[in-house]
């Protein structure tokens, strides 16, 4: 097999009986030549002497083996026609690869024959070798990287791995007897695998908690115990599907499947059932809800390529495919084309929009990246190392930022286009320890055995810790205030209970299908309700009710207030929002452009906003617009990295500059000239308006401590809790999870509360409460006005001046919102919006990245276009998906040049 795992069927009377655990069927047909069949009805063909010479797949589609007369492979043809051709010396060892670019791999041989010499295509002229050595058993003893850096491995007399040794001198070593294999990490921490009769019986983690596994006669999984001793159980046809998964709780999922191995059905433990169908080739032809509704239908091509793929509404998008199998076009249901070209190994050459624009990709010699010319005659390129990482990146405006790594791969420092740089610092396991920002500031992190981040050290001393449960989840933060809050969770991982030092606990209850069905928190009860399709059809809060409906794409139709009345919702063939009717029968238009971009957005009031855009997509004029009567027009003006540069409203012109990091440095208008200047961590430093200056300053934890004659303190957390100004002071108080429940001082006086998610569901300034638009009845008249709290939490600003991956919200373990609304105009806020201000013109707020936080770098996801049903051994069902037959590039074309890196 692939994996180098050898299968041995036994002959009995012509027929091939697999082993235990195997599914596969062998038969040797009449010609002496033998054909594997895979539970997935795809087929490997072996000729009579037992060598792989064609590769199918369930449609057809062909692989193609070439030998010559020694058996060795010549060439290896993919159904699309691309090949790639070996050549062998006299001794019948491999001496190149050559691929459809006619780029060559080179390889050299010691006298024993194992392979030296691995020499890639020359990069600018430059050909690179990765080496090796070995000893007498054959074993790689070394490897010296593109890069020239050593990799070591040593074994023992049983020719297993005994130890690995990075170029960092850090070693991971391995130990073993009859029946477990120990790894220890280059941190000293072992993690224990055993086993029984060659399968995996328990696995011991760096931190002593364990999960085991039994198996049935036919080596699937029945039994998971989970870290915290819950167990999860499986059952499985005689094709080795799964037909149950039942969760510690008892709650059982039924998986069905016709002859072929596709799942036919999925029955929640609630009874609820989808059903999927086929056709002849084993490609998903429609999809139907629990409810009964057809939300997906799909054709295909003869080569089992997804030519179509229709909503529940019929709203049907399109593919096209070249020769070799890659998505040349894709059309939308209002018939908006976009269309890709390739080169001969299906990477993506350029993108062309529904409008003409196209972006086109270069590629250097080993098919990376190395620039995208966008449309208006931009570009921007990319440098990497012989290991691909990128070393340096160049914008539209020639800035370039660099990144170098240690010898093993690990990022080291991070450097902008001014030359301010953060810098990384690991441990011997590879976990990050310590970021130090552009001001020399430093982030400490502190793990456990196994990996997890138990603390972090601020540079101001304040420490936040947590602890976790054996499967990973957070069970509990301490606050550097002392306080801590525990997380509950059930026997399936679901969290129950957040527990809070005093005060009312937020408490979490699940339905069968793991959705929250009530949440009790300080602010009363609230209950969700679902249709079989699991779509939300009420929230009652203590608030009031409110209910919606659904079409058959389970786009909302109706929505119902307590107290305000029906909300309606309309969309069009492209299953874009089209009209929304307010329950006063007001209606709010919208109409798009080619591109799919709001074009104009019309009002009840006879008012309608129109929108314009440049090749890139960028914002050019907002006009509003009484009739054909101009109100008001607003224009925007970018520079090639995509900072406005003005805006004109109507006819006043405000422009703006910035520096080589991207922050904005200067505004000037008629009669207002504003410059700023910031740290090497971001933080603005000054602000001069009309030659009058106001200065800032900040601890080494980047918390404002004085802004022109303000000053601000803080607490042991870094909230703020007092702003001193001239006329007054103004204190703030929070709960538990660091909201703001109180701030009182000169002209203000106001309470704030929130629900279990972090929502804020009420707000009293005064005597007068504050309704929350979407909750209480809606009304055309303003709410109560309120002031507006401090938008910066601790007043933390610039680039790194956050708390990278470890801020409230992801220390944890919930599904937690943004922490609190923004007030509109009218003075209500939308529940979920971030509590920050909109961004300086040009300037996104920006925080690190979560993953330096952590030991574990989360992997990015990609959607594809395309179904079919996806199942994992021990009875973990993935879902459903659509997928293309051919070998190919499967892309979901975009007319963003970012669409090119990430496929690339």
């Amino acid at each position: 097999m692939p994996d180098g795992l050898l299968v041995p069927y036994a002959e009995v009377s012509g027929a091939f009986d697999p082993p235990s655990g195997w599914q596969h069927g062998l038969v040797k047909n009449a010609n002496g030549t033998f054909t594997l069949t895979f539970t997935n009805q795809s087929k490997w063909e072996f000729n009579a002497a037992g060598w792989l010479t064609a590769k199918k797949d369930r449609v057809g589609n062909t692989t193609t083996v070439n030998r010559n007369a020694s058996h060795k492979i010549t060439t290896v043809t993919s159904p699309d026609g691309r090949a790639l051709t070996f050549a062998y010396d006299g001794s019948g060892r491999i001496t190149s690869v050559t691929d459809p670019l006619s780029r060559v791999w080179t390889f050299t041989h010691n006298a024993a024959g194992d392979t030296t010499g691995v020499s890639y295509p020359a990069l600018s002229g430059v050909t690179k070798t990765r080496t090796f050595t070995y000893n007498a058993q054959h074993n790689i003893l070394t490897e010296t990287d593109l890069d020239g850096h050593v990799w070591t491995w040593t074994y023992d007399s049983s020719e297993r791995m005994t130890s690995h040794v990075s170029p960092l001198g850090h070693t991971t070593g391995y130990a073993y007897t009859t029946s477990s294999t120990t790894i220890t990490l280059p941190g000293g921490q072992t993690v224990v695998h055993n086993y029984s009769s060659g399968l995996l019986a328990s696995e011991v983690d760096a931190a002593g908690f364990s999960t085991a596994y039994t198996y049935d006669a036919e080596r699937n999984p029945l039994t998971v115990t989970d870290a915290r001793g819950k167990v999860w159980t499986y059952t499985y046809d005689a094709k080795g599907n799964t037909l149950t998964s039942k969760n510690p709780l008892n709650q059982t999922t039924t998986y069905t499947y016709n002859a072929t191995n596709d799942l036919l059905t999925v029955t929640t433990p609630l009874g609820h059932v989808t059903t999927v169908n086929y056709n002849a080739q084993g490609r998903v032809t429609s999809v139907v809800d629990p409810l009964g509704r057809t939300t997906a239908t799909a054709t295909y091509n003869a080569f089992g390529d997804l030519t179509a793929v229709a909503d529940g509404l019929g709203r049907t998008s399109s593919m096209a495919y070249n020769g070799y199998g890659d998505v040349t076009s894709s059309t939308d249901p209002t018939g908006l084309q976009t269309s890709a070209t390739y080169d001969l190994i299906g990477r993506v050459a350029t993108v062309t929009d529904p409008s003409g624009n196209v972006i086109t990709a270069t590629r250097d010699n080993w098919r990376r990246i190395a620039g995208v010319a966008l449309p208006g005659g931009t570009s921007v390129s990319l440098v990497y190392n012989f290991r691909n990482l990128v070393t340096s990146f160049t914008d539209e405006l020639s800035r370039t930022s660099s990144r170098t790594y240690d010898n093993a791969g690990r990022l080291i420092t991070a450097t902008n286009p001014k030359g301010e740089t953060h810098t990384y610092t690991y441990n011997s396991n590879s976990w990050v320890t310590a970021i130090t920002n552009g001001r020399g500031a430093t982030r400490n992190f502190a793990h456990s055995a196994r990996g997890d981040v138990t603390s972090l050290t601020l540079p101001d001393g304040a420490v936040e810790q947590w602890s976790y449960l054996g499967t990973g989840q957070t069970s509990g933060y301490t606050s550097p205030l002392g306080y801590t809050n525990s997380y509950v969770f059930d026997d399936a991982g679901q969290m129950t209970t957040v527990d809070y030092p005093a005060g009312t606990d937020t408490t979490f209850a699940y339905d069968a299908s793991g959705r929250h069905t009530q949440m009790v928190d300080a602010t009363g009860t609230t209950t969700y309700t679902y249709n079989a399709a699991g779509e939300l059809t009420s929230l009652a809060q203590p608030q009031g009710t409110t209910t919606y409906t659904y079409n058959a794409a389970g786009q909302r139709l109706t929505m119902n207030e307590a107290g305000s009345g029906t909300t309606t919702y309309s969309y069009d063939t492209a299953g874009r929002l089209a009209s929304l009717v307010n329950p006063f029968s007001e209606t709010t238009s919208f109409v798009y452009d080619t591109l799919g971009r709001v074009g104009q957005k019309s009002l009840a009031n006879g008012t309608s906003e129109h929108y314009a855009y440049d090749t890139r997509s960028r914002l050019t004029q907002v006009q509003l617009k009484q009739g054909a009567t101009v109100l008001r027009t607003t224009g925007y003006a970018w520079d090639n990295a995509d900072q406005i540069t003005s805006q004109t409203v109507n006819g006043v012109t405000t422009s703006y500059g910035y520096d080589l990091a991207g922050q904005l440095t200067s505004e000037v208008r008629s009669g207002y000239n504003v410059a700023y200047t910031y740290d090497a961590n971001g933080n603005r430093l000054s602000k001069t308006v009309n030659g009058v200056a106001e200065s800032y300053t900040y601890d080494l934890a980047d918390k404002m401590l004085t802004a022109g004659a303000k000053s601000y303190t803080y607490d042991a957390a870094g909230r703020t809790v007092g702003i001193n100004a001239p006329g007054g002071t103004t204190t703030l108080t929070y709960d538990y999870e660091s909201r703001v429940t109180a701030i009182s001082g000169p002209g203000i006086n106001e309470t704030h509360t929130y629900n279990g998610l972090d929502t804020r569901v009420g707000t009293v300034q005064g005597a007068c409460r504050a309704r929350l638009c979407g909750m209480a009845a809606t009304s055309r008249t303003p709410c109560c006005g309120m002031a507006r709290p401090p938008t910066r939490r601790g007043f933390r600003s610039g680039a790194a001046g956050s708390r990278p991956g470890l801020t409230r919200a992801s220390r944890t373990p919930t599904r937690r919102p943004l922490p609190w609304g923004r007030l509109q105009r009218r003075g209500c806020m939308t529940p979920l919006a971030q509590n920050s201000p909109p961004p300086e013109p040009g300037r996104a707020p920006s925080a690190m990245p979560v993953a330096l936080a952590t030991k574990k770098i989360p992997a990015a996801s990609s959607s594809s276009a395309t179904a079919t049903t996806t199942r994992r051994r021990g009875g973990s069902f993935r879902g459903i998906q659509f997928e293309t037959g051919r070998i190919g590039t499967r892309i979901a074309i975009a007319h963003l040049w970012l669409a090119l890196i990430l496929t690339a």
